[in-house]
């Protein structure tokens, strides 16, 4: 069935029906790639000041939490379980005097 002679499909060209999506998908990739390329952190790159900021917050804190998980399985009132509580809480201490947070 062919369109009638007012529609607006048989007045457009060929180029608006084709050729426009196909630019319009084309320049949308190379939009894409081109942001993804210029963005993205090269492949031996150093990490940057704040990622390694994280990590070591993260280890200290994995570290406390180890630490009063060891000492609380030691029996209580022996000298090992003091020594082990004092350490612990040194750990803290220094943490919160770093980070300004409580682990």
């Amino acid at each position: 069935m062919s369109p009638a002679p007012g529609s607006r499909d048989a007045a457009r060209p060929t180029i608006f029906k084709v050729i426009f999506p196909g630019l319009v998908a084309a320049v949308t990739a190379l939009l894409f790639f081109g942001y993804w390329s210029l963005h993205r952190e090269p492949v031996g790159a150093a990490p940057s000041r704040l990622q390694v900021d994280a990590q070591e917050k993260s280890a200290a804190k994995d570290a406390i939490e180890l630490c009063w998980g060891r000492a609380k399985a030691l029996p209580s009132g022996s000298g090992e379980a003091q020594i082990a509580q004092d350490a612990c809480q040194q750990m803290q201490v220094q943490y919160e005097q770093t980070y300004r947070l409580t682990p």
